[in-house]
């Protein structure tokens, strides 16, 4: 995020007047220098708290008013321009650009509302509006300085902080607030670079030991042996120079933070603002420091308040420095023209009132029953197109939708398709109407591929529907009724060698071992997409699985999938994978479904049955019911002594797949923290030690979403 304008009216210290930041149609200034004193600082606290999301910006009025509105002739008025950077700044549309606007107005008693684009006074109405919630530690990423830094006595580097994005601005608005403990950053990057060899920490302390000789004839090499003592060498360097470095290994601490995938987080756009860096910077070391942080961070914004007779001795090189504006969201890519074609080989056409327009509502898969509808549309010579994620033009004759999900996104697409279309649409799906069928003759028509291009040379269908098991947690004994056939192998591929196949369960039917024959023997790779009933395994059929080439759904790596839904008979279905002869290097995925009638103690024992088994992993799966399905029992999940429990979980890990555990340790720690109005540790730690670590102080303060965030 690039700082464009601040304009602002009944300023305390500067009235009515704008910031506005030299730039042409190629570059924005990187240095922009304020005067000293009480206005420039002024400036700096309204860029800040302009930039700030909501609750950031509410919590700096609720500990700085003071500082802010020192008697103000009115209400104050802010209202401020930035270009964003896509896409760390979040998803920019296209049409709307980079470039955004906030207006805010701040009372007397220091109450915050913000304006729309429609009440812009400055900024051109058509602005879109800039809205920095300011809950990731990347986005929208500014850092702000005040005139005496100084070290806290400890710095904490998993944000259990909730405000902790405040911090970063902290001491422009308070004298006493620390910045990061220099000795412990040090530590810390160098444990991560050095002993664990991250690339990104060390090539930041290589980067920043090496600028320090250029630029402030400071040897650092030491920082990057194990061997060094970092607090005495820390110690060893000049009171002065310590002074000068705080804010730049607080600096590079808090890019490190907000940049937890770059390769090269020094290179990573910012914007800093900097309080007369003079008075804690001797001024004949000023333009070196300066330089310093010039090439430390090439493409930082900076906004600096300095008497002007510093600036002089500034070198050109900083004084003409200039920043690229940021790049503009790429083009969505266009779609393959095959998806909206009038045959396989023939040419698309724009939209017209005779469109047969087909939407997919949900799910991730190609939609087979769409896929059917087209190819019964386009055999009649009619024009068909996919609509995902968005709505069909309101000219189409006809829309055909499917909702495979009983949930509150897809409802709210219903909603709108019924809302657009009417009587022209048709709708059907599991999460409509359970028992709805296709009209025969579609039924019967043949798939049409070219509705989703990025199947490729994978074919997909069902060689069987239904299944003998009555699970009452499941739709299919509904849906379905029990196994029976309902294609042949060849019909099905189609020419094709791969098969995402969707049998609700294959070895219930009587030719399953047939079906698995061919394919072993014809070679085909097989994604056993809604996964094999373990328990119906015996030695024949574990043979025939051994030979059949069963994938992951893209195809990238040999996969099995089976399902393990409660903790009964383990000690017999350990016997049956046995008879696999799986081996640790081998992919053997389980669908562990959680939230219907197992306890937390239940689900602990799958999944350390799982994990005892070798190659097997976990892909956990919440109960989601369908139309008509009955309720997550009534029972007591976590049992009379659930900290123990959650203990043993955490320590559970399974070599991929984790992100789904993750889910589902989301899923307990709410619950917990609903029922026993607290959090618990371990499992806090465990969320958040790899994902999002930026959002676990509002995680905490708010007891797992469980309560709105103390101010």
């Amino acid at each position: 995020m690039y700082l464009l304008d601040l304009f602002y009216e009944y300023a305390a210290q500067s009235g009515t007047g704008a910031l506005e930041i030299q730039r042409d149609a190629r570059r924005i200034a990187k240095w922009t220098f304020l005067p000293p004193g009480p206005s420039g600082l002024e400036l700096l606290r309204l860029v800040a708290l302009g930039c700030s999301g909501r609750p950031q910006a509410r919590k700096i009025l609720a500990d700085s008013l003071t500082e802010i509105l020192v008697a103000p002739p009115g209400p104050l008025r802010l209202e401020v321009g930035v270009a964003l950077h896509c896409p760390r700044d979040g998803a920019l549309g296209l049409k709307r650009g980079i470039v955004r606007g906030c207006g805010l107005d701040i009372s007397l008693a220091g109450e915050l509302r913000y304006r729309g684009a429609s009440q812009f006074t400055r900024l051109s109405r058509s602005t879109p509006i800039f809205n920095a919630q300011g809950r990731r530690a990347g986005s929208h990423f500014f850092l702000g300085y005040g005139a005496t830094p100084q070290a806290e006595s400890r710095t904490v580097f998993d944000f259990s902080d909730p405000w902790h994005l405040n911090a970063r601005s902290a001491s422009l608005f308070d004298p006493m607030a620390g910045l990061s403990n220099p000795v412990m950053v040090l530590e810390w990057m160098r444990h991560k670079g050095i002993r664990l060899s991250r690339y990104p920490k060390r090539k930041t302390l290589e980067s920043l030991a090496g600028k320090l000789a250029v630029h402030l004839a400071l040897d650092a090499r030491p920082w990057l042996t194990l061997e060094c003592c970092l607090a005495s060498a820390w110690d060893g360097i000049a009171s002065w120079r310590r002074r000068m470095l705080l804010p730049v290994l607080d600096m590079v601490r808090h890019v490190l933070d907000a940049n937890p995938h770059a390769g090269h987080p020094l290179e990573e756009p910012a914007l800093i603002l900097l309080d007369r860096p003079d008075t804690f910077c001797p001024k004949e070391y000023l333009p070196s420091w300066i330089d310093l942080l010039d090439a430390l961070f090439p493409r930082v914004q900076f906004l600096v308040t300095l008497p002007e007779s510093l600036r002089k001795k500034l070198s050109s090189t900083v004084l003409s420095a200039g920043l690229v504006w940021p790049k503009p969201p790429e083009p969505p890519r266009a779609e393959s023209p095959k998806a909206s074609s009038t045959s396989p080989s023939g040419p698309w056409v724009p939209s017209t009132k005779d469109v047969v327009a087909l939407v997919h509502i949900d799910g991730r898969l190609p939609n087979f029953a769409l896929m059917k509808i087209s190819g019964f549309f386009k055999s009649q010579g009619r024009q068909v197109e996919l609509f995902r994620r968005t709505l069909p033009d309101k000219t189409c004759s006809e829309v055909w939708a499917s909702s495979i999900f009983h949930l509150g996104n897809s409802h709210s697409h219903v909603g709108r398709l019924r809302t657009l279309f009417g009587d022209r649409l048709r709708l059907g799906g599991s999460g409509v109407d359970v028992g709805q069928r296709l009209p025969p003759k579609m039924e019967a028509a043949k798939p049409d591929y070219d509705l989703y291009p990025e199947l490729g040379d994978r074919a997909i269908g069902f060689l069987t529907r239904g299944c003998t098991n009555n699970c009452a947690f499941c739709i299919v004994p509904r849906k379905e009724g029990t196994v029976r056939q309902v294609a042949d192998l060849d019909g099905l591929l189609g020419g094709r060698d791969k098969l995402i196949l969707l049998d609700d369960n294959i070895l219930a039917h009587h030719s399953g071992p047939d079906f698995l024959e061919e394919m072993a023997r014809r070679n085909i790779a097989v994604n056993f997409n809604q996964t094999l009933d373990l328990r119906l395994v015996d030695e024949p059929i574990a043979r025939l699985l051994r030979r059949v080439r069963a994938m992951n759904a893209t195809f990238s790596r040999p996969c099995l999938h089976f399902s393990l839904n409660n903790a009964e008979n383990l000690e017999p279905i350990r016997r049956k994978y046995d008879l696999l002869g799986f081996n640790s290097r081998d992919n053997v995925e389980f669908i562990c479904m959680y939230g219907f009638n197992t306890t937390l103690e239940e689900d602990v024992a799958r999944f350390r049955f799982l994990r005892s088994l070798p190659g097997a992993y976990v892909f956990t799966q919440r109960y989601r019911p369908f139309l008509g399905a009955p309720a997550p029992a009534d029972l007591d999940y976590f049992g009379p002594n659930p900290d123990p429990l959650l203990d043993e979980l955490v320590r559970i890990i399974f070599p991929q797949n984790m992100k789904s555990m993750e889910i589902y340790y989301r899923w307990i720690s709410r619950q917990y923290a609903e029922r026993y109005g607290r959090l618990h540790a371990n499992l806090v730690d465990t969320i958040f030690r790899y994902n999002d670590r930026d959002r676990k102080g509002r995680y905490l303060a708010t007891l797992a979403g469980t309560r709105p965030i103390p101010q």
